[in-house]
């Protein structure tokens, strides 16, 4: 593959004061250029990664 998605701990996203706990960010890495693309998805959990389901879409568990 030419891409890779991962997921950022990212301590400013929040899921309220009350809750307390972070969310990450979907990032996706193109291998070819170099550059790193906020898909703009907020996740509450890395235990059910993304997975790319074709060439251009991702299957994630959104928390928004």
């Amino acid at each position: 593959g030419t891409r890779i998605a991962f997921l950022r701990f990212d301590e400013s996203l929040s899921t309220g004061p009350a809750a307390g706990h972070a969310l990450m960010k979907l990032l996706v890495l193109d291998l070819e250029r170099g550059t790193v693309t906020d898909v703009g998805v907020r996740v509450a959990t890395d235990l059910n990664g993304p997975v790319w389901v074709s060439n251009d879409s991702l299957l994630v568990n959104r928390y928004d």
